[in-house]
């Protein structure tokens, strides 16, 4: 029978979703700086959007004409190595459109605005300083494939549509996150406490436990 968006759209059914390749064996606190040096690093943000081409959003624009301001938190793709980094109350749809593109295809797609403006809130509320993000848009082929794979996929996910992300606070406990997450959150909400992180869309309210 097939999945409906009522089902976990998570992408992996591993109990734990590693680092990045290039950190996987740094020490702990070298690896919770990582993201802040990345993108404080020359070109380090820069992204391929999958056609070849370099990106540079006005965030990492900002670092680069020399400003003294600093960003108070910093979005990472953890399959990319990405970062974005945050200065005030809002971010660049657009850098968030690269950062959370399909990671088997590069593609990108219209992201809803709710989702940044979710995790900002819930960042700011808890004193996150880093957001790690596992997946956010994914093309109907790659969803389609790791259903095929038996993964806790929806076959009609809200990955397919822009409208999901799965991530965590690094360094806030989930159960936290997930507390704020019911208190203020109007869509769906996904719990993987194994894997350690959450699934939110703007589909409709509903709760689900996955692994």
């Amino acid at each position: 029978m097939a999945r409906t968006n009522h089902q976990p759209a998570d992408l992996s059914t591993r109990r734990n979703i590693a680092a990045p390749r290039s950190l996987a064996f740094v020490p702990s606190i070298a690896r919770r700086l990582a993201p802040v040096l990345a993108v404080l690093a020359a070109g380090a943000a820069r992204a391929d959007d999958g056609d070849g081409k370099k990106w540079q959003g006005p965030e990492e624009g900002a670092i680069a004409a020399g400003t003294r301001e600093v960003p108070w938190l910093h979005l990472v793709n953890l399959y990319t190595s990405d970062a974005l980094p945050v200065f005030g109350e809002t971010l660049s749809m657009e850098s968030f459109r690269r950062l959370t593109r399909c990671r088997a295809t590069g593609k990108t797609t219209e992201m809803d605005p709710a989702l940044p403006k979710l995790i900002l809130a819930a960042a700011k509320k808890l004193e996150g300083s880093v957001v790690e993000v596992i997946s956010g848009f994914r093309s109907e082929k790659f969803n389609e494939q790791l259903r095929k794979k038996g993964h806790e996929v929806a076959s009609e996910s809200f990955h397919r549509k822009g409208r999901a992300l799965d991530w965590r606070l690094q360094g806030i406990p989930l159960q936290r996150l997930v507390a704020y997450l019911k208190r203020h959150h109007r869509g769906g909400l996904g719990t993987y406490r194994k894997s350690n992180f959450v699934h939110t869309d703007t589909g409709p309210k509903r709760e689900w436990r996955g692994r």
